[in-house]
């Protein structure tokens, strides 16, 4: 009986020890040399190249470097709650959130620019991406592998991609924009004040304010006042 009680106190000991590493993971910090590396939790603020208010940063939200940024390339405003990912995998790009935002675990990937106003909410699963990441030339995508191929053993398989001949364009996310799971917005967008981006919904051209869109691509379903949201509320 007595050994039993041991093993138990010994497994009781082992659990509480895993919860507490789990709990820590957001001080946590993977890098390289010069900055590269992925940023987790609050260790983002330690990067040079990242600027944050008084938000909350959870433990899963990240931001990959995958070449050396000492400019400031992310700006987060005050009282966010971010859970998501921002990539950026070349020497460019600039992504801004305002101030009040919930963005749940997604994906802003950044060559050019991504701004997201004030007051927005962001489901799970959703892709923003404000270039093509290939060239529309198949001759230059061969390029694009043979050089992967190359680049594959130094652990940065891209370091060296083409990235002049891949077209780019700035998305911008207005106040009070709400967007459902899983969508995607691509290069180029402006997305008005007060719109609702339907789940699932892939946006290709810019959406009015106060307009509700959803569907492949995304088009007008609805549309919204402002006076009445606020009733309602």
């Amino acid at each position: 009986m007595m050994k039993l009680t041991v093993n138990r106190k010994l497994i009781d000991f082992l659990r509480r020890f895993v919860v507490e590493e789990k709990t820590n993971v957001d001080s946590t910090i993977k890098t390289e040399t010069n900055g590269i590396g992925i940023y987790q939790g609050k260790a983002v603020k330690s990067h040079p190249a990242i600027r944050c208010g008084n938000s909350i940063l959870d433990k899963s939200f990240g931001v990959e470097f995958r070449t050396e940024r000492n400019t400031v390339c992310v700006e987060i405003g005050d009282n966010c709650i971010l859970k998501n990912k921002i990539i950026f995998e070349t020497d460019s790009g600039f992504v801004k959130i305002g101030n009040g935002c919930f963005i749940g675990g997604s994906r802003i990937i950044s060559a050019s620019s991504v701004e997201i106003g004030n007051w927005v909410t962001m489901a799970w699963g959703i892709t923003i991406y404000d270039h093509n990441s290939h060239s529309l030339d198949y001759r230059e995508r061969v390029n694009d592998q043979k050089q992967q191929l190359a680049d594959w053993g130094s652990g940065n398989f891209i370091k060296n991609k083409n990235w002049a001949v891949v077209d780019k364009k700035s998305i911008k996310i207005g106040d009070y924009v709400w967007i459902g799971f899983d969508a995607v917005i691509l290069k180029g967008v402006t997305i008005g004040d007060g719109a609702v981006v339907g789940a699932r919904s892939v946006v290709t051209h810019d959406v009015e304010p106060w307009t509700v869109v959803a569907g492949n691509p995304a088009k007008v379903v609805k549309r919204l006042s402002p006076g009445e949201i606020a009733t309602d509320a």
